[in-house]
């Protein structure tokens, strides 16, 4: 395993287009790290720049602690998996697998081949390829041919041939994504505990934020060629820097409502809270065009400080809920807000309900907007009207924009 150190790496093509912009990155010892983001983010040529495909325009990399900007792919010590599997098909498992630790031995020459040294060799080159196919439960494939394997098998085989190499990095480029969705949900469980077991620095790139947040110790998130954030899974799903992190890391994605802060004036005086010494915090109220939601006072740093201005509130789906018969005649009769001072009510009619067996989604057309609620399975019918209580305590406020920054929380 080894460090990887992009140091102000770009990427420019003829013509000007820029494929990656001032990326600096450091990929630690043993580290699962996933790239992920739209495509043409410049992800895909991040990984190839490291593999020694593509050649930085400006900017130092470094593998190991050696500078490799001048270095051939052949002589990094990485190995990499591609998205077609890139096996030879006229030969079998074993030789597919075996073939990198061949073209090294042939360096020597042909008729070193048949002296001892060489027999010793041979064998050392078969012992390593019976030992990398036990590890991933290919051994009674090693005498098909990749036509005789399914999609999982051929990439198990793919991801052997570059285990036998023992290069100090494994480079991943969406190597599931030509699988069906129950392959690929196994093969990223495969992948996980094989990284465990050799401790190798892994980069791995990808388009699908669920592969991103199951396999890695650190998203990498890109967007246009700049690096928007990198952290762990939880944080990045739970603390995004700017409203495209939060819009791309999440399923379904995130709810967003245009409008502006204001600090309550007593309408919404339920959702005021007390900080952790005992003090009021300020609440407010986030007006848009549908109405007017109430805040926690204690969610942000200082909600006094962005009063007044024009902000988009972000609200994930599990954060919605269908509110219940009595529940919702309660709030139609009286206007009640919720009994929890962290929620507010949104109204309106169901668009769809998508049904997953264990959840469901429901999509609700409202004055405020269209608003995905992720939830447990209800019997609802598309057309019927519909209340929904949103829980604000884990609600997001961004700048306007695409990659508007969001506003500190506490």
């Amino acid at each position: 395993m080894a460090e990887v150190l992009l140091a102000a790496v770009s990427k420019v093509y003829p013509g000007g287009a820029r494929a990656v912009e001032t990326l600096d990155l450091a990929i630690g010892h043993g580290e699962f790290v996933v790239l992920v983001g739209p495509s043409g983010c410049g992800k895909s040529t991040t990984l190839r720049m490291i593999a020694g495909l593509e050649d930085a325009t400006s900017g130092e990399l470094s593998i190991d602690g050696r500078v490799v900007n001048e270095v051939a792919p052949k002589d990094r010590d990485v190995a990499m998996v591609f998205q077609n599997y890139a096996l030879y098909p006229h030969l079998s498992v074993r030789g597919n697998l075996s073939f990198p630790l061949e073209q090294r031995r042939h360096h020597g020459g042909i008729l070193s081949r048949f002296t001892a040294a060489g027999r010793s060799e041979r064998a050392s080159i078969d012992a390593r390829v019976d030992a990398v196919a036990q590890t991933l439960g290919i051994t009674p494939l090693l005498n098909r041919k990749p036509a005789q394997l399914s999609g999982g098998q051929r990439q198990r085989v793919a991801v052997g041939r570059a285990m036998v190499r023992d290069p100090k990095v494994f480079l991943f480029d969406e190597p599931l994504s030509n699988l069906d969705a129950k392959l690929r949900g196994e093969m990223r469980t495969e992948l996980r505990i094989l990284h465990k077991r050799l401790g190798a620095t892994m980069i791995y790139v990808t388009h699908d934020q669920e592969e991103a947040m199951s396999l890695a110790d650190r998203i990498v998130v890109m967007h246009s060629g700049r690096l928007q954030q990198a952290g762990s899974p939880i944080d990045v799903y739970q603390r995004p820097v700017n409203r495209f992190v939060a819009s791309f890391i999440g399923t379904p994605t995130m709810n967003f409502i245009p409008g502006r802060v204001a600090i309550d004036t007593g309408t919404h005086s339920r959702s005021a809270e007390r900080g952790a010494a005992g003090a009021a915090t300020s609440a407010g109220v986030f007006r848009h065009a549908g109405g007017t939601l109430a805040l926690p006072g204690n969610r942000w740093r200082d909600i006094t400080a962005i009063s007044g201005r024009d902000l988009v509130l972000g609200i994930r789906p599990d954060q919605l809920r269908i509110a219940g018969d009595a529940e919702a005649m309660k709030i139609a009769q009286k206007g009640d807000h919720p009994p929890d001072p962290n929620s507010s009510i949104i109204c309106g009619v169901i668009a769809a309900a998508e049904h997953y067996g264990d959840r469901m989604d429901i999509v609700l057309d409202s004055p405020s907007g269209r608003f995905t609620a992720r939830c447990p399975p209800v019997r609802v019918r598309e057309g019927d009207p519909c209340t929904m209580i949103a829980d604000l305590s884990a609600a997001h406020l961004f700048e306007v924009g695409e990659c508007g920054a969001a506003i500190a929380l506490s």
